[in-house]
């Protein structure tokens, strides 16, 4: 019978000697990975309200959807915008996308063809609706008040309920203000 316990010794040394290598060639905190990818807001369509929400949320904007990280999709509340927030999300997967917002178009109620388009997104991703805030139509954004305290709240809430991480919230953290 052969003796063949020398393989399982030179193997061993193998890995000590590899150990040995990537310590001289990476010594001791020259190697950092990459940090964790953010969310990223994206806009669906020209003019969806991404880096007025962006701002707003204290989030990274992008003009197309990153590879390297999740995204949450903004679009009108139109049939246009649905329907471009629709490509979007087929474009980069549904797994990627965290959730969309809904900006609406107008302060009236949505037309039934806008509800039912919503429906339809709605099945794929979840879906937060922004309310109309007349006041972001010649909105300056030095500071957050021009968006009733309430609203960014409810927004924000939304979004961290569909696991979506703002920036400056723990993971548990619920968005509250002095004013509900």
């Amino acid at each position: 019978m052969r003796d063949f316990s020398w393989v399982q010794d030179t193997q061993i040394t193998a890995a000590a000697d590899e150990a040995d290598i990537n310590a001289w060639l990476f010594p001791a905190g020259t190697f950092q990975p990459p940090p964790a990818p953010g969310v990223v807001l994206v806009g669906a369509h020209p003019l969806a309200g991404t880096s007025t929400w962006a701002t707003l949320l204290g989030m990274e904007t992008a003009d197309v959807a990153p590879s390297y990280a999740p995204i949450v999709g903004v679009c009108r509340s139109t049939v246009p915008g649905i329907a471009a927030a629709k490509k979007l999300m087929a474009q980069v997967g549904p797994e990627r996308v965290l959730a969309f917002l809904i900006v609406a178009d107008a302060p009236a109620a949505l037309p039934s063809q806008v509800t039912r388009e919503l429906k339809v997104l709605g099945g794929g991703v979840p879906v937060v609706m922004v309310p109309w805030v007349n006041a972001l139509r010649n909105a300056d954004f030095t500071d957050t008040t021009t968006v009733p305290p309430k609203v960014l709240v409810r927004i924000k809430a939304s979004l961290t309920g569909h696991s979506v991480p703002l920036p400056g919230m723990k993971e548990t953290q619920t968005p509250t203000t002095k004013d509900n």
